[in-house]
Parts: C-alpha cells; structure tokens; sequence
C-alpha cells in the first residue's frame, strides 16, 4: 500500500530504466497484487514524472525486494510506501538502476539531460 501524499508508479527493475506495473492510489487506498517471484526487485517513482520516491532521512531511492526467507508466503508478500515517502531535495539525482552504469560508459556527457 502506499501511505505517502503523493500517487505513485512501481516499477520492475529490470537493470534498465524499469517496468511500469502499476500506480497506487495515495494515502493508503487499495491496490492491486502484484503477481510476481522471489527476488524481484522494484522501485517506485512519483507518478507520471518518473522522478524516484525517497526516504527522507537518507535520501536513498525506496526499493523492494520479494524475500526469499522460508517463513514469507510470496502470495501474501506486502509493499509499504512510507508516509513519509518524497522526491529527493538533491538536484541531480540517478533515476534508475542502469545510470552507474551509463555513467560509466560516458552517457551523462554524450546525452546530457
């Protein structure tokens, strides 16, 4: 569920810029179950801006990981967008998975923006 102000999209990291799955109402509203396996990871943006939703005392992009711990029922895996969930006050910030490694080979330079 997500508990922050802000409607939010999440996304399968698929090592690239991710995979929309679904958005999620605000403020604890009902959502849909992801059908998915053990080690899948997601990240989740603000809605319609592909801008990543943080925790705020870090300023670490929020992911989740479907456990793989024998006591988790991955049917009954649950996701929880924080309340306090926002977008980063940095002004440049990697949005995606992928951009270290694009970094690397130069891309920030070669396609600035």
């Amino acid at each position: 569920s997500n508990l922050s102000k802000s409607r939010a999209d999440i996304h399968y990291d698929d090592g690239r810029f991710g995979k929309i799955v679904q958005t999620v109402p605000a403020k604890g509203e009902s959502t849909q179950p992801i059908h998915t396996f053990v080690g899948h990871r997601f990240f989740v943006t603000m809605h319609g801006v592909r801008e990543g939703l943080v925790d705020p005392t870090t300023d670490e992009q929020i992911f989740f990981t479907v456990g793989d711990d024998d006591d988790d029922d991955v049917n009954e895996y649950k996701f929880v967008i924080p309340k306090e969930a926002t977008t980063s006050k940095t002004r440049c910030k990697d949005r995606y998975p992928v951009c270290q490694h694009e970094a690397a080979r130069g891309e920030c330079t070669n396609n600035p923006g």
